[in-house]
């Protein structure tokens, strides 16, 4: 009898499936809906205790976070809200966007949610218009109107189907395959570094878009909301700073200061600090000193 107890629990075993993946936690959708017409109206404030997904299904429109630039947004992009964050959104004027949107929450949804490049600090997502998606979204609508217990279960199991098709088309899935960059936010530091150390040779943005390895709207959106500087504005104040430590060192002559900050010509230095600062580097110089 022992052995056959023993027998039975290896075949049994053979056949079982061990979930690897039980740190992810599965969403419970709270509200669905879209904006049905397009119209101009004045900007839209939201925060919710819950995660809050936009999906832009036509038109495009301006989405800002605290701290943040505000971000122009079209078809196919994505917004998100974390709990307690706050955000601000309208509907571009000369192009009025529609959406869709789930409402939803659940203990540890981070953990899934990054599996999609999807972090509390990210925001927006870009990856371009899929029918399917917005076809999840309706199907959800539907199943929550029907106000029954088992069409709720279905709606939350539909948002899971949702979740699974968004990370089987990330753009964000496909990055983090390359070995030198584990996440989107390793890459911002990177970009950092690289700016800091490099600008002097007269780099630009998409040098510092191939050195990072990311798709170049999408991070420099997250790159933007991170920092609250685009990636040009990060790199023209750089060399501003430099400039005016520079310029206040009277023994070195304006072409040396260009040359110090990137800059090959001092015509074309020039024109960068007087767009900066309004006043030529000869001006400011005279300025500065008594």
């Amino acid at each position: 009898m022992d052995h056959f107890v023993v027998v039975m629990a290896k075949f049994l075993n053979d056949n079982v499936s061990y979930n690897r993946f039980d740190q992810i936690s599965v969403p419970l959708l709270f509200k669905s809906g879209y904006l049905e017409f397009k119209h101009t109206r004045s900007q839209v404030r939201r925060q919710t205790p819950n995660y809050l997904f936009h999906y832009i299904t036509e038109g495009s429109g301006w989405v800002k976070f605290s701290k943040s630039e505000p971000l122009k947004l079209k078809r196919g992009d994505w917004f998100f809200c974390y709990p307690g964050q706050e955000m601000t959104y309208a509907q571009d004027v000369n192009n009025p966007w529609l959406y869709r949107w789930i409402e939803f929450y659940g203990k540890d949804v981070d953990s899934m949610l990054r599996t999609m490049g999807i972090f509390k600090d990210t925001h927006v997502k870009s990856g371009g218009y899929h029918s399917q998606i917005e076809k999840y979204f309706e199907k959800m609508r539907v199943l929550l109107s029907e106000g029954e217990i088992s069409s709720s279960l279905r709606a939350s199991s539909c948002l899971g189907e949702l979740f699974s098709f968004m990370f089987e088309q990330s753009t964000y899935t496909k990055q983090i395959s390359k070995p030198r960059l584990e996440s989107v936010h390793d890459g911002i530091d990177k970009a950092i570094h690289f700016m800091e150390n490099h600008y002097v040779e007269g780099i630009q943005v998409n040098q510092v878009i191939d050195y990072v390895g990311f798709e170049r709207t999408y991070f420099s959106k997250i790159f933007s909301l991170v920092t609250g500087k685009s990636l040009r504005n990060y790199l023209s104040d750089l060399r501003e700073k430099q400039a005016k430590a520079l310029l206040k060192d009277s023994h070195l002559t304006i072409a040396d200061v260009a040359t110090t900050v990137g800059f090959h010509e001092p015509k074309s230095f020039s024109r960068f600090f007087s767009s900066k600062t309004g006043l030529s580097p000869v001006q400011w110089r005279k300025k500065i000193k008594p």
